[in-house]
């Protein structure tokens, strides 16, 4: 049987506990390469949860737009902390405790996801709606770039590793959405007007949205937008 969007996430975590130990018990001279994949790792993982939990939280669980948006701060601030360690130089003694201070943040969000958010997830939603969340998960994560290389200077993949940290996850979200949209349904319905929502500004996605009365819109990113406007006209 597939798995289900639960245990997705729990296996993400895991493996972001096991890629900070790898990190720390590099040493100085080993935690450069390391750490950029435990980025990339973090990276990828936000911004499959942007595009698949988030949303499915705010819809489907009791008070879900509240748990979303305590979710989505704490990615945030883990994503500054991420930008404050790449000006650093990863073998001096400074690194290594912002490192822990981070890994300390992202594992306490991975805990209160364990314990305030999946638990809620397995009450409202049913096994065969999981499994198919499950599903989209699993796609969309195995399309998100997975070997960073930002001073290489090649491929689509360096072009989103090798910017600036902050923003990462939005860059990679994007990418996603531009490869993938909504996997099976890459097109907008026809209340698009006949146009990928792709295509859409920010702002044309944020009046849509005002037409049909997406809760939490103000505070989404065009990923979500997009996902929010997406089931909106499936469940028309």
């Amino acid at each position: 049987m597939a798995a289900d969007l639960i245990t997705h996430i729990l296996d993400d975590h895991e493996l972001i506990r096991t890629r900070f130990s790898l990190v720390e018990d590099a040493g100085p001279d080993g935690r450069e390469p390391l750490f950029r994949e435990l980025v990339a790792l973090l990276a990828r993982h936000e911004a499959v949860e942007s595009i698949v939990l988030h949303p499915t939280v705010h819809d489907h669980v009791p008070d879900g737009a509240k748990l979303a948006d305590a979710r989505r701060a704490e990615e945030q601030e883990a994503e500054e902390r991420l930008a404050e360690l790449e000006d650093m130089d990863a073998s001096s003694d400074v690194f290594a405790a912002a490192l822990a201070q981070l890994r300390d943040e992202v594992l306490t969000h991975a805990a209160a996801e364990e314990r305030d958010v999946l638990p809620q997830l397995r009450q409202h939603i049913d096994a065969t709606e999981l499994r198919r969340l499950g599903d989209q998960y699993e796609r969309l994560r195995a399309a998100a770039p997975t070997h960073p290389h930002p001073r290489s200077g090649q491929g689509t993949v360096s072009n989103l590793f090798g910017g600036p940290i902050l923003g990462l996850v939005d860059r990679v979200r994007d990418a996603l959405v531009d490869a993938l949209g909504d996997p099976g349904d890459s097109r907008a319905p026809a209340a698009s007007g006949g146009h990928a929502y792709e295509d859409w500004t920010v702002e044309q996605l944020q009046d849509r949205a005002a037409e049909l009365d997406i809760d939490g819109r103000s505070s989404m990113a065009t990923a979500e937008l997009i996902a929010a406007l997406r089931r909106q006209n499936a469940n028309a």
